[in-house]
């Protein structure tokens, strides 16, 4: 049976009131409506955590390659290789595989003293004042200067690079993002010129581990990336990575400032900070949901989506399911978390 209505609970990704305070809407479509259809925008949603886990594990029936954006998804864009977060295996295994290599466990941790000394920048101007903006002024700094460093953008350009990524993100409120079939999406045109630079001039950056960068494509092929593979590679980097990390530090700041007995443990116990950003990437996650296309009919709770319809995976929604965690809708630095699902 396929689906056409769910009666009673109504979920709508543009509507400004629901975003606001989404969790008893999240919590009536995992009680009442397990598989979700908004006829209005014509689109499925699961929001429990054991079948958005299901959706995530089975690439072969939820694409990525359509995008993980609704309106992408039902524009029908076809997405250029070197869309890390919108491929498909064995395209993304393969990519993926690349970009780990640039970021090994060794080179991210020698990476925090430096990043301690921004984040002392950004605040040191802000030591004596009565206040500062928690998200301008260290929020969406940070992420900024930290993908900045990596990719080598020059310190000069990186709020223009940032402001114009955010641009590009941006919709009006209550409504969705417009594209088309036609319309190119992730280009990274404005790299170029620093992409040229690293070319000649090559530095301990992700731009030149991308030049250098050797592989074995899916055709079996060992080659370099193309220089659109290598664009499109740093646009992503650039835009994901500002983001959701300018996201997880606003929550930080207003999630703790709301549990002040909390706060004060990390401030005396560090030890605390890796489950507590664990906590926090579960209790309030940066992305609320991510897209999928369904590539054949499959059978959710006694329910057919049929071939090419678009899917939200609740990622908000599944992190908060009472069948996964002890009372979740409680914030709880020392809660033992084995797994979320903040990143698939």
């Amino acid at each position: 049976m396929t689906i056409t209505d769910t009666t009673g609970v109504y979920y709508d990704p543009y509507d400004i009131a629901i975003n606001e305070d989404p969790y008893p809407v999240y919590e009536r479509m995992r009680e009442e409506a397990p598989l979700y259809y908004n006829q209005q925008h014509d689109f499925y949603a699961v929001s429990r955590f054991e079948d958005v886990q299901r959706c995530q594990r089975d690439p072969a029936t939820f694409i990525s390659g359509r995008g993980g954006i609704l309106e992408l998804i039902k524009a029908g864009i076809q997405m250029p290789p070197g869309i890390l977060i919108f491929e498909d295996p064995p395209t993304h295994t393969i990519h993926r595989r690349l970009l780990s290599r640039v970021f090994t466990p060794k080179r991210v941790a020698a990476l925090e003293p430096k990043i301690r000394e921004l984040c002392a920048d950004a605040l040191d101007p802000h030591v004596g004042a009565g206040g500062f903006d928690f998200i301008a002024d260290i929020g969406a700094q940070m992420p900024m200067r930290v993908i900045g460093m990596l990719l080598g953008v020059p310190e000069a350009d990186q709020e223009a690079v940032r402001d114009h990524v955010d641009a590009s993100l941006r919709t009006k409120p209550g409504e969705p993002m417009q594209v088309s079939a036609d319309q190119d999406f992730v280009t990274g045109e404005m790299f170029e010129e620093y992409v040229e630079w690293r070319a000649n001039n090559p530095s301990d950056d992700v731009m030149t581990d991308l030049l250098q960068a050797e592989f074995t494509d899916e055709t079996g092929r060992v080659r370099h990336l193309t220089r659109a593979e290598i664009l499109t590679y740093i646009a992503v980097i650039a835009g994901a990575g500002n983001e959701t990390t300018t996201r997880l530090i606003g929550w930080a700041g207003k999630v703790l400032a709301d549990h002040p007995d909390q706060r004060r443990e990390l401030f005396e116990d560090r030890s605390l900070i890796p489950n507590a950003i664990e906590e926090l990437l579960r209790y309030e996650s940066p992305a609320p949901h991510t897209g999928r296309c369904v590539a054949e009919d499959v059978e959710i709770h006694g329910q057919t989506v049929p071939a090419d319809s678009a899917i939200l995976l609740m990622l908000g929604a599944a992190n908060r399911d009472a069948r996964r965690f002890d009372n979740p809708d409680r914030f709880d630095i020392h809660r033992q978390i084995t797994q979320h699902l903040t990143f698939g």
